[in-house]
C-alpha cells in the first residue's frame, strides 16, 4: 500500500483513543444488529469480556474489542456476510482473502485503513473487530500434541509476517537462535498453507461434540478452557451505551485469563498491547465522533 495515499485531504489519522473506542463502537453495533436479527450467537471475551464486567465498557487504555462465536455460528455468519449489501460502510476480511494472514475473521470499516507495525506485506487492515471462531476442546490425552502443533504454526505464520525488528532485540542467543531457524522454514512455506492448517487443526474436534470448548485461533488455548453448556447461557452486560453479550459464569473465565481482574494493572502496565496508526475519512470521522480535522 502506498502511504502516500494518506496525505490526501480525504483522511485524516486518529490519535486520540477516545475516538477509536466511539469509532469500534460504531463498528460493534453494526456487528450487534446483525447477530440479533439472524440469531448468530456471539461472546465478549478477553479485554472486552473484562472491560464490560470490571469498568461497563472499554477498558480506559483498550482499542479493540475481541469476540468469539461458535464455530457453527462462526461459519454462518461469514456466509450470511458475502452476500450482505445493507451497509456499504462495512465489510468482513477472512482467510482466503489475498495476502490476509490470520486464521479468524475481521468486522472491518471501510473507510479505514490501519498500519500495523509488526506486518511487512500482509494484510491491507481496516478498523475492526476480531471475530474468533470458538472450537471443541481436545481430550486430555491429546491435549499436549494438539495444543504443541498449534503453537509451532502460530510461530511460524507471525515470524512470516513480523516487521518489527526491535522485537528481536530482548531475545537472548538460544532464542534468537531459534527464531532464524523458523525463519528461514517460514520461507519456504505459502502463508495460505499455515493459515489452512491452523483452521483444519482447530476444527479436529468439533464444538457440539465436545465437554469443554475454547477460542483456539486466538491463541487462548488452556487458560481459555470453557465448559460448553457454559455457552448455553448468555449474559447482557452494560457496555458503554450500550450492551455486550457474554458468559453468564464471567466471573471464572477472567480468573483463569487474569487472576484478581477486579485489581487494575500498575500504572506504567495501563497501556494498549497494540502499535498501529490508523487513519480514517473525515466524512466518518465527523460523523460517528461529531468532530472535524
Amino acid at each position: 500500500m502506498n502511504s502516500m495515499f494518506f496525505l490526501q485531504d480525504r483522511y485524516c489519522e486518529i490519535r486520540d483513543n477516545k475516538d477509536v473506542q466511539e469509532l469500534l463502537m460504531y463498528l460493534f453495533e453494526k456487528f450487534k444488529i446483525i447477530c440479533e436479527s439472524n440469531n448468530f450467537r456471539y461472546y465478549a471475551f478477553g479485554g472486552t469480556l473484562l472491560g464490560a464486567v470490571r469498568h461497563s465498557g472499554f477498558i480506559p487504555w483498550d482499542d479493540d474489542i475481541d469476540i468469539g462465536m461458535p464455530r457453527a455460528d462462526y461459519e454462518e455468519f461469514l456466509d450470511f456476510m458475502k452476500n450482505y449489501n445493507d451497509d456499504s460502510i462495512i465489510e468482513v476480511m477472512n482467510y482466503p482473502r489475498k495476502n490476509y494472514a490470520y486464521p479468524f475473521a475481521k468486522f472491518c470499516l471501510k473507510d479505514s485503513y490501519l498500519l500495523e507495525d509488526y506486518i511487512q506485506k500482509y494484510a491491507e487492515i481496516k478498523l475492526y473487530m476480531d471475530i474468533f471462531p470458538i472450537d471443541g476442546y481436545p481430550p486430555e490425552e491429546l491435549e499436549g500434541k494438539h495444543f504443541s502443533k498449534l503453537r509451532l504454526l502460530k510461530k511460524i505464520r507471525t515470524i512470516k509476517m513480523d516487521n518489527n525488528k526491535s522485537s528481536k532485540k530482548n531475545m537472548d542467543k538460544c532464542e534468537y537462535i531459534r527464531h532464524l531457524l523458523i525463519q528461514k522454514i517460514a520461507f519456504f512455506i505459502p502463508m495460505n498453507f499455515i493459515i489452512k492448517s491452523e483452521i483444519d487443526e482447530c476444527k479436529k474436534y468439533p464444538f457440539d461434540k465436545c465437554e469443554y470448548s475454547c477460542l483456539q485461533g486466538a491463541g487462548w488455548c488452556e487458560k481459555g478452557k470453557i465448559k460448553r453448556t457454559e455457552l448455553e447461557r448468555i449474559a447482557i452486560y452494560p457496555f458503554e451505551n450500550s450492551t455486550i453479550a457474554g458468559i453468564v459464569n464471567a466471573d471464572y473465565n477472567l480468573s483463569m485469563f487474569y487472576g484478581d481482574y477486579m485489581s487494575l494493572p500498575p500504572v506504567e502496565k495501563r497501556q494498549s498491547n497494540h502499535n498501529y496508526r490508523l487513519y480514517v475519512s473525515q466524512d466518518l470521522y465527523t460523523a460517528v465522533c461529531n468532530k472535524s480535522t
